[in-house]
């Protein structure tokens, strides 16, 4: 509605660019995925001195995974935003500078991803939810909406790494300090774990205790 707001030609210039965002996201949120899964093992291992490289290996992967296609969008401005938009588009130029705002503060967003698949391992999966919220509903919509009357639909772009550096700071935060390390997944008792599975062999039939039972065979 912020972006509606200034007419068609920022909408479709917006809806071009988040046509980029979606891609570039996807490593990121891919490489969040994984390092929750490793960081899980490790946690069941006891071995926090894993988790912790895990951690700061997947940053890497993550910078290098999300930098590429950010380096080939910019460098391929606007040829890249032409398969959405007409070359004669006034929304192509306003495309280009919302990417040139905007685009680069997904490597924050792919930071905060990856820490908070590693403290989600632990089973602490409230503290990333709020960081997200407070980055998302907290920070970026409000700045938008408060900064909208002197920069105009600036202050939405601007926005975005605003947004995105106040989630990926707390989330850091809370890696770094909180006590996501100690948590641990509740073990289920034995009693509750169910009966014995059927696993299809046979069993011997129980013989009833009784007197013609244990009577004995002529």
């Amino acid at each position: 509605s912020l972006v509606n707001g200034y007419g068609s030609t920022t909408a479709a210039a917006y809806g071009a660019a988040l046509q980029l965002w979606t891609y570039v996201q996807m490593p990121a949120m891919a490489v969040g995925a994984a390092v929750s899964s490793m960081a899980a093992q490790n946690v069941g291992a006891r071995r926090m001195d894993r988790v912790h490289h895990i951690a700061r290996v997947g940053v890497l992967y993550m910078l290098v995974m999300t930098a590429i296609p950010i380096l080939i969008i910019y460098a391929l401005d606007p040829w890249i935003l032409r398969a959405f938009l007409p070359a004669t588009s006034p929304s192509l130029p306003l495309a280009v500078h919302i990417n040139a705002m905007v685009l680069w503060s997904f490597t924050l967003f792919g930071m905060t991803f990856v820490f908070s698949g590693v403290v989600r391992s632990t089973g602490a999966v409230w503290p990333p939810l709020f960081c997200l919220i407070a980055g998302l509903w907290g920070v970026r919509v409000p700045f938008a909406i408060l900064a909208r009357p002197y920069l105009g639909p600036e202050a939405i772009w601007l926005s975005f790494p605003v947004g995105s550096l106040v989630a990926c700071a707390l989330m850091a935060a809370y890696y770094r300090w909180g006590g996501w390390a100690q948590a641990r997944m509740t073990p289920i008792p034995l009693s509750s774990r169910g009966e014995t599975a059927d696993t299809g062999l046979s069993t011997p039939a129980a013989v009833e205790d009784t007197d013609e039972a244990r009577r004995p065979s002529p």
